[in-house]
């Protein structure tokens, strides 16, 4: 077997994916109206079939969503998807289904980056994605050991994701980000 340079990275059916070598751990207890955006790279076109994030303990009556946005000059831009509401009242796996203009068998991705979303009405524990490389924004440490991963959120008036994000205002935190993760078609 030859690896030819610039080969994408093969996945496959029903692998659920947010970027190379990304692996689950740890959680995060996100607050109430308050929109967190990880970035999500996808190597080559790829069909998605599900979008979902994993919650380790949930609140009584809240619910959820989670989202995809393209990225401009490293930060979320405009809303590709947007699940209906689902309830974060118990714990484990919650996807939707990642439809689009391709219909109910899953939607294609370009390559390149994006941001997924997550945003509740209350204040479950979630699944965070680690990453095995420094920072998932491409911001390189050279001072440091440890892996230095950041997202960002923004506060939202309801539980709507907007459809242009570029004129929320954004606060950036060091650590692992809630995970939002699509489903290989």
């Amino acid at each position: 077997m030859s690896l030819t340079a610039g080969s994408p990275l093969s996945m496959y059916s029903g692998q659920w994916y947010a970027m190379p070598h990304a692996r689950s751990g740890g959680t995060l207890t996100v607050t109430a109206l308050r929109c967190y955006f990880h970035t999500i790279l996808v190597p080559s076109r790829t069909r998605f079939s599900n979008i979902g994030c994993a919650t380790s303990a949930g609140v009584a009556a809240t619910n959820g969503r989670v989202g995809l946005y393209t990225m401009r000059e490293g930060k979320p831009h405009l809303k590709v998807f947007e699940s209906a509401s689902f309830a974060t009242t118990g714990s484990g796996a919650l996807s939707n289904a990642f439809t689009g203009p391709h219909g109910s068998g899953g939607t294609y991705l370009e390559a390149g980056y994006y941001f997924g979303a997550f945003c509740s009405d209350g204040a479950p524990t979630l699944r965070v994605v680690l990453s095995s490389v420094d920072t998932a924004f491409g911001i390189a440490t050279l001072t440091t050991t440890t892996n230095v991963q950041q997202y960002m959120y923004a506060g939202l008036a309801s539980l709507s994701m907007p459809a242009d994000a570029s004129g929320l205002s954004f606060t950036f935190v060091t650590g692992n980000p809630p995970g939002v993760l699509l489903q290989v078609a």
